[in-house]
């Protein structure tokens, strides 16, 4: 009987499927027409109340879905610690996770060294400029980032055939 060869060179990897996310195929501006209509009548109200250097979060998943918050300081800061602006009382959120920084009509967000990491539109980032329709994960939290933008409004009644 002979024995077979044995390979010499072998390469075993692992991949963690859980932490893998789905990667957005929309343009920024689908992204944000797609946001803006999956919103209730009561928060577009809301929006289109905004003045031009201020934004809001939406929660969409997580312990407070639907919960709106306001971003209009200069710096607006996300995390587990109770003094946070935007406290998320989970461990999968970091006590100083994130901070949104406002520079005249443009936000960006910062990760503050977070365990987790924070997401924008499925990528990981240190810092990414947010524009409106984007998707920003917190530890289990999936926040959509709005701006006051009458644009939406206007396409989304030629759509429906109002004039």
């Amino acid at each position: 009987m002979s024995e077979s060869p044995k390979p010499t060179n072998e390469l075993t990897s692992t991949i963690h499927i859980n932490s893998l996310r789905n990667v957005p195929d929309s343009s920024a501006a689908e992204r944000a027409k797609k946001a803006y209509m999956a919103l209730n009548q009561e928060t577009r109200g809301l929006l289109a109340q905004l003045a031009a250097n201020t934004a809001m979060f939406v929660v969409q998943s997580g312990a407070s879905a639907g919960s709106r918050y306001l971003v209009d300081a200069d710096a607006t800061s996300i995390g587990r610690d109770k003094q946070s602006d935007i406290f998320f009382d989970d461990a999968t959120v970091s006590r100083k996770h994130a901070v949104v920084k406002r520079s005249g009509n443009s936000f960006s967000i910062v990760d503050e060294g977070s365990l987790n990491g924070t997401y924008v539109n499925a990528l990981s980032v240190s810092e990414h400029e947010l524009t409106t329709g984007d998707v920003v994960h917190v530890g289990k939290y999936k926040l959509t980032f709005f701006q006051s933008q009458p644009d939406l409004e206007t396409s989304e009644s030629e759509t429906s055939g109002e004039k």
